[in-house]
């Protein structure tokens, strides 16, 4: 199955820097994409390339804040608020997903993939928004505080009916887009599969 990502002329923003930056973001993915299509792939090279994505994904946010700041952007909290989401939970998730299951294929397919929609999502969206060629999408999200008490109270919930274990990953993910369709996954565990040593 062919899942190298194809980049288009609207990825652009017009802004140098940052194209160029995106677009090494998807050469990035491709590069892990294809190492994952080989027969014998090396558990080792794939956690190399990760950490080499992850290391300029976080490279990238600090160049993007610093243009924002440049051009005094109206919502540059927000979209700081955004990347740090990324970079503080959806990322740390993924990351426990990998080990957890040992770089399986289908755990590195699922980190490329969800890295994959996220970056083109918020290329799309949120960093068009700093051009004006878009709006922003996130600009109603509740604040910190509330959206925390919202996911205690709805990861309660899930447990008292379910005895499942939740917690929300991202506020500002918008699934994997694949053809017409949009992807979400769950991911959750019970607590006697914790103490037989599986987590969600």
């Amino acid at each position: 199955m062919n899942n190298q990502l194809e980049w288009k002329d609207e990825f652009n923003i017009g802004v140098k820097i940052i194209d160029e930056e995106h677009h090494r973001l998807f050469k990035i993915i491709n590069k892990l994409y294809a190492l994952g299509e080989e027969e014998k792939k090396s558990k080792k090279a794939c956690q190399e390339g990760i950490k080499y994505f992850k290391e300029h994904a976080m490279k990238h946010f600090e160049d993007e804040e610093k243009y924002m700041e440049l051009i005094a952007y109206e919502d540059l909290e927000m979209h700081k608020r955004i990347h740090r989401g990324f970079r503080n939970n959806t990322l740390p998730a993924l990351e426990e997903e990998l080990v957890r299951e040992n770089y399986s294929p289908i755990a590195v397919d699922h980190f490329l993939a969800a890295c994959a929609g996220w970056l083109i999502g918020h290329t799309l969206t949120e960093d068009q928004a700093i051009t004006g060629e878009r709006e922003s999408k996130w600009t109603d999200l509740l604040p910190e505080e509330e959206l925390s008490v919202m996911e205690e109270v709805i990861s309660k919930l899930l447990y008292d009916m379910f005895q499942l274990k939740a917690r929300a990953i991202s506020e500002s993910y918008d699934g994997e887009r694949y053809g017409n369709g949009i992807y979400y996954r769950l991911v959750y565990g019970r607590e006697e599969d914790e103490k037989n040593g599986r987590s969600f």
